[in-house]
Formats: C-alpha cells, sequence, structure tokens
C-alpha cells in the first residue's frame, strides 16, 4: 500500500504505540469515517498507510495486547450506529481479524490490556452512556 496520508486531516480516535510506532486506525474525516489504517514512525516522520478495516469506523478505541492492536467498538457515521466487534490489527503488515465481540454495542470506549485480557470501562450505546467495565479475552489473532 504505502501511500501517504491524505491532506485535508482525519480527526483521529483509534490509534496506539506498539514497537516505537503509531498506528492510526479509522476516524473522522470532512466526508465521514474511514476505514484507513496508518502506521507513523515519530523518529522519520513518515506516516504510510498499511492497510483498511472492513468497514469505516469513528469514535474506536485501540489498546496494544501482545504483538497486536485491538481496536473496540466504534461507529459509522450515524449516532445511533456503534458495533459490538473488536478487530485486532497486526502493527507489521496491517492485516486485520476479528478478535471479539462486546456484550452490546459501544463507542467511546476506555480499553486497557492487562495480563492476557482487555478491560473495558464506560462508553455510549445507541441510546445511553455507559458506566460499565468489563473484561474482554480476544481470539488469538490472525491464525
Amino acid at each position: 500500500m504505502g501511500r501517504r496520508a491524505p491532506a485535508g486531516g482525519t480527526s483521529l480516535r483509534g490509534g496506539n504505540a506498539v514497537g516505537g510506532r503509531i498506528l492510526i486506525i479509522g476516524g473522522s474525516k470532512p466526508d465521514g469515517a474511514s476505514d484507513a489504517i496508518y502506521r507513523f514512525d515519530p523518529a522519520s516522520g513518515q506516516v504510510r498507510e498499511i492497510g483498511r478495516l472492513t468497514l469505516p469506523i469513528t469514535h474506536a478505541s485501540a489498546t496494544a495486547l501482545g504483538a497486536f492492536v485491538h481496536l473496540v467498538g466504534g461507529r459509522g457515521n450515524d449516532l445511533g450506529s456503534q458495533t459490538a466487534s473488536v478487530w485486532s490489527i497486526d502493527p507489521r503488515t496491517g492485516a486485520v481479524a476479528v478478535a471479539g465481540r462486546l456484550p452490546e454495542p459501544l463507542s467511546d470506549t476506555a480499553p486497557v490490556a492487562i495480563g492476557g485480557g482487555i478491560v473495558v470501562a464506560g462508553g455510549l450505546t445507541p441510546t445511553s452512556t455507559v458506566a460499565g467495565v468489563g473484561e474482554l479475552v480476544p481470539r488469538r489473532p490472525h491464525q
């Protein structure tokens, strides 16, 4: 892929650092949600597109677990379009695999990797704010 990030800006929500590089996953563009996955190398200042999600996602959150970054929930362009999907992304190749599901569709969560799982706090459903905390143990990615 190797394309540069587009001019015009993307509001970034799902990003995470792995191996000294930062993955920028989805986000909001002026014309809607993005499906792009970019890798930013702070040492060189280079941004490269390395993959694509299966659908445009914004308001998702990400955390690194092992060698992979996990994108948790999010939504499309519509305010009530939250998803329960959890994806794993290989930061070397940009390959995307389904890693699990949340108990309910959520966006705007706060995921943190602890041990072999991901603790997910808060978020928004299509109709309300979630104040709870839960644990997710993703499937082993990319097998």
